[in-house]
C-alpha cells in the first residue's frame, strides 16, 4: 500500500515538472513570435 501511495505522488510530482516544463515552453514560443512579429511590423 504504502509503496503504491509513494509511486503515485512520484508521478504527480513528475506531471508538475513537465506541465512547468510545458509552460516555460510555450511562454518562450510566445515571445519568440511576438518579436518575430514586432520585427515585421517595425521593417515594413
Amino acid at each position: 500500500m504504502e509503496r503504491r501511495a509513494q509511486a503515485r505522488l512520484h508521478m504527480t510530482d513528475q506531471k508538475k515538472r513537465n506541465l512547468r516544463t510545458g509552460l516555460i515552453l510555450a511562454v518562450i514560443a510566445a515571445g519568440f513570435m511576438l518579436s518575430v512579429i514586432a520585427k515585421r511590423l517595425w521593417f515594413s
